[in-house]
C-alpha cells in the first residue's frame, strides 16, 4: 500500500470532495489517515516538499503555456553528499579503482529514486496531458556530479602531492578522466534512461565543450576588463603542472 500520496484539485470544494474519498477508500483498507500530517497547498502560489521533490507552483511561461516543475530537494541533494563524503574519506589510501567502486551505487542507486518522477509522469500522460517539466532537474545533477568529483580529486591529492592541486583538480582529472576510469555520471545515468540513446560519449563530448566555452569566455571577460588571464606566473605554474 501506499503510505503518502498527493491529490490535486481545481477548486476547495474538489478538496474536500476527494478527501472525503481518499479517506474512506484508506479505511475501508484497515488503515487510519495521519490527518495531523495531512496538508492543503495552494499550488497557484505556494510550493511544497514531497518524498525528496520540492514542487515549484504554478508559473507561466513566456509563451504563455502553464507550468510546474520538479527538482530534488536541498534535503535529499545533502543526503546525498554525506552518503559520499563518507566514502571519500581523504586519509585513506586506495588505488583510484577502489573509489569509483564505492561511489558509483550511491549514485546509481540516488539517481534511480529520482528517476520515479519521470516513470510517474509517463503512467500520467497515458490518462490526460501533464503541465509538469523536469528539465530543471539536470542542474541539480550536475551539483551532485560536481560534488562528487571534487571529493574524489580531493583523495586523489592526498595520494599525489607531486600533482600542483590546481591542475589536478581542473585539468588532469576531469570530466573525461572520470568517465575514463568508470565514474557514472548522475547527469548521464538519468537521461540515458530516459531517452536510452544517450551514450556516455555524447554526455563527455557535450560538457567537455561546455567547459571550454566556458573558460574562452572568462578569457575574454578578463581582456575586456584589461586583466592578462595567463599572467607570467599562472604561466610558470602551468608549465610546471605540465611537466608533471
Amino acid at each position: 500500500y501506499a503510505d503518502d500520496f498527493l491529490l490535486f484539485c481545481e477548486t476547495e470544494e474538489e478538496v474536500t470532495r476527494t478527501g472525503n474519498i481518499a479517506k474512506s477508500v484508506i479505511e475501508s483498507l484497515g488503515l487510519e489517515v495521519a490527518m495531523n500530517k495531512t496538508k492543503v497547498v495552494d499550488f497557484k502560489n505556494d510550493d511544497f516538499d514531497f518524498l525528496g521533490f520540492h514542487f515549484n507552483h504554478w508559473k507561466t511561461s513566456k509563451k504563455g503555456n502553464d507550468y510546474y516543475s520538479i527538482v530534488p530537494t536541498e534535503k535529499s541533494i545533502k543526503t546525498f553528499k554525506k552518503a559520499i563524503k563518507d566514502k571519500t574519506q581523504r586519509t585513506w589510501t586506495k588505488p583510484k579503482e577502489e573509489w569509483i567502486k564505492d561511489v558509483n551505487p550511491i549514485i546509481v542507486g540516488k539517481t534511480n529514486y529520482y528517476l520515479n518522477v519521470y516513470k510517474a509522469l509517463k503512467v500520467f500522460e497515458g490518462h490526460m496531458q501533464t503541465h509538469c517539466v523536469i528539465r530543471a532537474m539536470s542542474k541539480h545533477l550536475e551539483r551532485m556530479d560536481k560534488y562528487v568529483r571534487q571529493r574524489l580529486r580531493m583523495c586523489m591529492i592526498h595520494k599525489h602531492p607531486t600533482v600542483r592541486k590546481a591542475f589536478g583538480m581542473c585539468y588532469k582529472w576531469n570530466i573525461e578522466f572520470f568517465v575514463r576510469i568508470g565514474l557514472i555520471p548522475s547527469k548521464w545515468w538519468f537521461y540515458y534512461k530516459m531517452w536510452g540513446t544517450y551514450t556516455i560519449e555524447k554526455y563527455v563530448e557535450y560538457h567537455m565543450h561546455r567547459n571550454k566555452v566556458d573558460m574562452d569566455k572568462r578569457i575574454q571577460k578578463s581582456k575586456e576588463l584589461g586583466i592578462a588571464f595567463y599572467t607570467k606566473e599562472r604561466l610558470k605554474k602551468m608549465d610546471y603542472s605540465f611537466s608533471k
